[in-house]
């Protein structure tokens, strides 16, 4: 049976417990070091991650044009990374890095389309569940850039 916390993830809302079981039994539990990439920016990415356990750390790193690290996010139990490249296909827009004691569930953006592709309810929910979290970001990411408004 699939985690209690994948299952209660925004990734997975609305899915009934079997359909939650057959998207988790796509994935792999991996448990990434403490300071371990886990997605780099830049680089073409090929799975989804959703994390069980433990925290990871959402950055732009530094790099000849961008002279130190930039912080975006943390990613808590239930959350997931790897979503913007599952949608349009494009390299990582920013790296992920574990923190200690994470465990995470890696699903193949190949096997999770084919799946949604082949149940077309399993993948509406699926895929109405990434454009409620990238919107949710989006969102996020438009107040932060309204701190900056003239007064």
């Amino acid at each position: 049976m699939a985690p209690e916390t994948f299952c209660r993830s925004p990734f997975a809302r609305g899915l009934s417990p079997e359909e939650a079981q057959r998207v988790f039994a796509l994935g792999t539990l991996t448990s990434p070091a403490e300071g371990e990439r886990v997605i780099t920016e830049g680089e073409p990415q090929d799975q989804v991650y959703v994390v069980l356990d433990g925290r990871l750390s959402v950055c732009l790193p530094g790099t000849e044009d961008r002279y130190t690290s930039v912080g975006l996010a943390h990613l808590e139990p239930g959350e997931c990374c790897g979503e913007y490249a599952f949608v349009d296909g494009k390299p990582a827009s920013a790296s992920v890095v574990a923190n200690e004691g994470t465990r995470l569930l890696a699903v193949r953006n190949e096997d999770l389309a084919q799946l949604l592709a082949t149940d077309a309810p399993l993948g509406r929910t699926i895929y109405r569940n990434l454009l409620g979290l990238l919107v949710a970001r989006l969102r996020e990411d438009n107040a932060m850039l309204d701190m900056f408004r003239p007064a």
